[in-house]
């Protein structure tokens, strides 16, 4: 097989939540071509679904090693340290990720989150509120 269809493999087994052959694929895909970035990305977020966010974080950081613009790898990075309440990790990944897309609403959300959990609610309120307005102007549009 290919590594356009290891990788389609992999997907549908993702969208099965079947992650153990998921990986599998992702894997086979990385022997053929370890530079590829999307493997690596969607490698980790399926340890990611596992809740294996170690590897997850791995997974990702290669990722961005081969290209640094993923915003959705920063974006599920920063989900990953968030979880293992690394959360000045997860903030440095949020910000990222809107910076490379400001209108990445899930990731200003997510900062939101994280302020939250810092109880520092006026920080948090304001994210919350970034998020909210680009929900808005894309429900307009």
């Amino acid at each position: 097989m290919s590594v356009e269809e290891h990788l389609e493999k992999g997907y549908e087994y993702f969208n099965q939540n079947q992650y153990k052959k998921a990986i599998e694929e992702y894997e086979m895909v990385l022997e053929i071509q370890p530079e590829y970035a999307d493997a690596w990305y969607f490698l980790g977020k399926t340890y990611g679904r596992l809740t294996e966010y170690e590897k997850a974080i791995e997974c990702y950081q290669r990722a961005i090693e081969i290209d640094p613009d993923l915003d959705e790898t920063w974006l599920f990075m920063g989900w990953a340290y968030y979880k293992l309440d690394s959360l000045e990790k997860a903030i440095e990944c949020f910000k990222l990720a809107v910076k490379i897309n400001p209108k990445l609403t899930i990731a200003w959300y997510n900062l939101g989150l994280v302020y939250d959990t810092l109880h520092d609610h006026e920080k948090a309120v304001e994210y919350y509120n970034k998020a909210e307005e680009l929900t808005s102007s894309a429900d307009s549009n």
